[in-house]
């Protein structure tokens, strides 16, 4: 884990970043601790996650010293990342699809209601476009009915393209830093998992 420190102005800009190999999709939770002499915080802040590496932004450190940061990290990570793109003519009727590493996709559309199922994996992400090629928002609120897992799109899908992942594991990442690096130039990141479908 790395700590770069940034002074602006009256106050210190923090974050924390670890660096991710490659192919992979990572879903990242932080707990962090900033020291000073004997007292010891946690922080707020906010995850990011780009294509090199998870990031968490601190918040509330203002113009304190800090002397060291210290805490966690949990990773989920996904790994063998399989994309599957389905057309119109193969949503009309239940769709079941085998993958590689004994992992089942089953997938259904009803109008505007997108039901699917994987046995022996996880959907990183999905995405839905319409006859015209433009991609459909996705209603945040979604339910489970009879085992599947349903989310709404604001149309009618023509193409529905799905990232799943064959493999994921789960690390922790423990860490105490006590020197920042020097400061960089702040990455573009990107708000969800790598590699968006397009």
């Amino acid at each position: 884990v790395h700590w770069h420190q940034e002074e602006q102005q009256s106050h210190f800009k923090q974050r924390l970043s670890v660096a991710l190999p490659e192919n992979v999709a990572v879903q990242p939770d932080w707990e962090v601790y900033a020291h000073h002499r004997e007292s010891r915080v946690r922080l707020n802040g906010a995850s990011m996650v780009d294509n090199q590496q998870a990031t968490f932004l601190c918040r509330d450190i203002g113009s304190r010293r800090t002397d060291q940061m210290s805490g966690s990290v949990l990773l989920n990570v996904f790994g063998q990342i399989e994309r599957v793109t389905l057309r119109q003519q193969d949503l009309d009727n239940m769709c079941c699809l085998k993958m590689p590493g004994n992992t089942y996709l089953d997938l259904t559309l009803d109008k505007n209601r997108l039901s699917y199922m994987v046995l022996g994996g996880d959907v990183v992400q999905l995405a839905a476009y319409d006859d015209q090629g433009r991609r459909l928002m996705q209603d945040p609120a979604w339910r489970f009915q009879a085992g599947m897992k349903s989310v709404y799109f604001w149309g009618v899908p023509d193409k529905v393209v799905l990232d799943i992942s064959t493999q994921t594991q789960v690390s922790r990442l423990n860490f105490k830093v006590t020197e920042p690096l020097e400061p960089i130039t702040r990455p573009q990141y990107t708000t969800s998992l790598p590699a968006l479908i397009r």
